[in-house]
């Protein structure tokens, strides 16, 4: 992979979103490395960290996108995981004028899948079932039995019971907004056609474990774009920004052409 993105580089923001149950802080081992460099923003989405929650129904991948994008009036760099790429790729749809570039990570665009046609029945299928899992749990008051649903399925089977009880209560005190992500997810009309005509610089970075729906979007993502191309990791699963952090740092070196050398702790 070359870096494209030579020309103006310190004057360019770029803003790292996270996905579902998780916050801004996830990117601090990722986001370091351009320290120095350019004006790191790493934003909490709605319901998470620092924000503010989301009391109302019907969110909308378009309420998300509208909030990232009010403190930029140029061009910025965007760095998205999951549920954050799917905002991502609505912020890109509503502001293309204000996206120079997107890394899209593992990304959570599954209003895409009905593209692909039989080939991801099947992934449709598990996504639903998952969905109706959290929202039984959640609306019967067992947001731990939710939180733990969400987890498992991104991460494998007891994943979330080897969580300590405060990392435990901590998520669960969120996952009602996950419900509202799979909500803003289900309901976007966005279709492959309509980024076969956006020339921004796009690299869908996977992992070759997990669930299979993030491949198989971002796989289509990446070849229906006209600037696009995809990578793997090998040995990374969806949370690829945690537990592939060093590896992730490499490929954004290359992305943002830094040539300087950025160590970064492996998480567990």
């Amino acid at each position: 992979m070359r870096s494209i993105l030579t020309f103006d580089n310190a004057t360019v923001p770029a803003l790292f979103v996270h996905g579902s149950l998780s916050s801004g802080r996830m990117w601090t081992p990722i986001s370091s490395f351009l320290d120095g460099t350019r004006r790191v923003v790493t934003p909490d989405l709605l319901g998470y960290g620092a924000s503010p929650p989301w009391g109302l129904s019907g969110l909308r991948l378009r309420d998300e996108a509208a909030r990232l994008k009010l403190p930029f009036r140029g061009p910025i760099d965007i760095v998205a995981h999951s549920y954050g790429a799917a905002v991502a790729l609505r912020l890109l749809v509503d502001a293309p004028h204000l996206v120079r570039s997107l890394v899209l990570i593992e990304p959570a665009c599954f209003f895409l899948l009905p593209d692909l046609g039989p080939r991801a029945l099947p992934e449709r299928r598990d996504l639903a079932a998952l969905r109706d899992r959290i929202r039984d749990r959640f609306e019967h008051d067992d947001s731990l039995a939710a939180a733990a649903q969400f987890v498992d399925y991104w991460n494998g089977a007891g994943a979330f019971s080897a969580m300590t009880d405060d990392a435990q209560q901590r998520l669960a005190s969120q996952v009602g907004k996950v419900v509202g992500d799979f909500d803003a997810i289900g309901s976007e009309r966005l279709t492959l056609a309509m980024f076969r005509k956006l020339q921004v610089p796009t690299l869908v970075v996977l992992g070759d474990r997990g669930p299979k729906a993030p491949r198989l979007v971002g796989e289509a993502l990446a070849r229906a774009m006209p600037r696009g191309s995809s990578m793997r990791v090998r040995g990374a699963g969806h949370m690829l920004p945690v537990t592939h952090a060093a590896d992730l740092v490499g490929v954004l070196s290359t992305w943002f052409d830094i040539v300087r050398p950025a160590p970064v702790s492996q998480a567990a």
